[in-house]
């Protein structure tokens, strides 16, 4: 097991928060797939500092929803199919085929983590503009009625989620 996805994390982490130590993971876990063989590399950008407001770009958005996603998909402590089926589709239409493939994998891991909420919206919070933020909200609630119903536990933490986000 080669150590390149936890390099990564730590690297992501000191250079863009919880949301950059994801990425960083992420990035290396591809770079030790590479050498067997899993993965194909793209070019990828280097987030900077994160103190001060940053346009939001395609992966900020793409990783801050999957972060969310899998804290509200585990929220009643069961991933469904449906939920799984929602994000999915979304991603496809929001990013393409193979992006989405791509996201699909990182949601799966993300999944299997503990997610620091406050953390990660706080970062969300200074990356995105109030648009974006409403934006993500309305995706996940979305995703909350992707399986017929929305949940106590599911409103009571997107609630708690666009606290931590600034919106009302």
């Amino acid at each position: 097991m080669s150590a390149l996805k936890w390099i990564g994390g730590v690297a992501g982490w000191a250079l863009g928060g919880p949301l950059g130590g994801i990425i960083g993971f992420f990035i290396g876990k591809m770079f030790d797939g590479m050498n067997s063989g899993e993965y194909a590399v793209e070019n990828d950008r280097s987030y900077g500092n994160t103190y001060k407001r940053q346009q939001t770009h395609e992966g900020d958005f793409g990783i801050s929803l999957l972060v969310l996603s899998a804290a509200v998909m585990k929220a009643d402590a069961s991933v469904k199919r449906s939920e799984l089926d929602y994000v999915k589709a979304f991603f496809k239409h929001q990013f393409g085929q193979e992006k989405a493939a791509q996201y699909i994998l990182i949601l799966k891991e993300i999944l299997q983590k503990d997610i620091n909420l406050p953390e990660v919206c706080q970062q969300i919070r200074m990356m995105m503009d109030h648009a974006s933020r409403l934006q993500l909200l309305h995706y996940l609630f979305g995703l909350s009625l992707s399986d017929g119903s929305a949940c106590e536990a599911e409103i009571q933490l997107i609630k708690r989620i666009a606290s931590y986000l600034g919106i009302s």
